[in-house]
């Protein structure tokens, strides 16, 4: 959301260093710099994305909003789940399953 504010601002500020020229300067040499900074936003959206995908991973955080119970938890909660399942894990919160969730999501960036 940041990085497709940022490019939008980026954009508008080449179409006013654009106007200011009064066509002196190509809209080309304007924009050029466009380009580059979308790849590097694209970029960055990737490693984020492959970020919570490898923590999603090693923290065991399954797509039913819960996340495997270890360390003290883990040792307090052994027992108990042997006979009930769903103490192996805790919940977590809908604001982070959220927050996760949108910034692992694919966007588009035009310009």
């Amino acid at each position: 959301m940041y990085q497709k504010s940022l490019l939008e601002v980026l954009y508008k500020i080449s179409e006013l260093r654009y106007a200011l020229y009064l066509g002196r300067v190509s809209r080309e040499q304007c924009v050029a710099l466009l380009p580059t900074y979308t790849q590097q936003a694209i970029d960055t959206k990737e490693r984020v994305t492959k970020w919570h995908k490898d923590i999603t991973k090693r923290l065991n955080i399954d797509a039913e909003e819960r996340r495997k119970r270890d360390g003290l938890d883990g040792a307090l909660h052994f027992i108990p789940s042997l006979f009930k399942d769903e103490l192996k894990h805790k919940a977590i919160a809908q604001n982070t399953v959220n927050l996760v969730e949108s910034q692992s999501a694919i966007h588009v960036y035009k310009i």
